[in-house]
């Protein structure tokens, strides 16, 4: 298990227990750690919900506890941890509301949801307003994402995009607005008919990745001469 002495060191600063074999809750004690800005505990056996005695860690900047065992909610506390930079809860089994207030926690750069059983609607817009935020993960989490029909730039520039499986119906306009972006996971939705001239227009040419695997596409809007994406390696736009 998870040593409950690890809250014993009040001075620590950094935690790191990646890949370790330990299992069980996360001890309450962690919770007394009030100085720890970096918290990994990351590929284990941890079960039930996050510790709510988390919230106490004002200081942090990183947040792992992805590839465990979790189940409940995503906690509202989390607005807390006003400082967060990196945020990642994927590969659990959270389930249930998206805290619509994470949107306040806006120095976040990194925040990974994916892989869970959270079999709710979410509306994209709520994650847009996060100016930092560089790689985005909400892939096969049993959502079904929304977005309205966003004409403002000012949004985050992505490097990773991460929307499989989001049962969305059409191509978010916002991509349009993505010069950055080096890996797209868009496969696995609902779309069908052709590929805009501005999704292959207005994304970065430098892009590597681009899934858009198992929609029922019928070819590009306008039929382009050249791919700009003159770096990309891999393209899957199989059925």
């Amino acid at each position: 298990m998870l040593p409950a002495s690890l809250g014993s060191v009040p001075k620590l600063t950094y935690l790191d227990l990646i890949s370790n074999q330990f299992w069980g809750r996360i001890p309450v004690s962690l919770g007394n750690l009030l100085q720890l800005t970096a918290l990994y505990l990351a590929e284990m056996k941890i079960s039930g919900e996050i510790s709510e005695s988390l919230a106490n860690l004002t200081q942090l900047s990183s947040l792992f506890i992805n590839s465990n065992e979790l189940v409940g909610q995503i906690p509202s506390w989390l607005m807390n941890l006003a400082k967060l930079t990196l945020l990642d809860l994927s590969y659990n089994q959270l389930h249930g509301m998206m805290p619509s207030l994470i949107s306040q926690l806006k120095y976040l750069e990194k925040l990974c949801l994916d892989r869970n059983n959270l079999s709710v609607e979410v509306e994209l817009d709520i994650f847009l307003k996060l100016q930092n935020l560089f790689v985005f993960e909400l892939s096969r989490s049993k959502l079904t994402v929304f977005t309205k029909n966003i004409t403002n730039a000012t949004l985050p520039k992505f490097l990773v995009l991460g929307l499989e499986s989001c049962n969305m119906k059409e191509f978010p306009n916002f991509l349009q607005f993505q010069d950055e972006l080096e890996v797209l996971f868009f496969d696995n939705n609902k779309i069908q008919g052709e590929i805009p001239t501005w999704f292959r227009n207005n994304t970065n040419e430098n892009i590597r990745e681009v899934q858009l695997g198992n929609y029922i596409l019928t070819g590009f809007e306008q039929h382009p001469a050249v791919i700009a994406w003159r770096s990309i390696l891999i393209l899957d736009l199989s059925l």
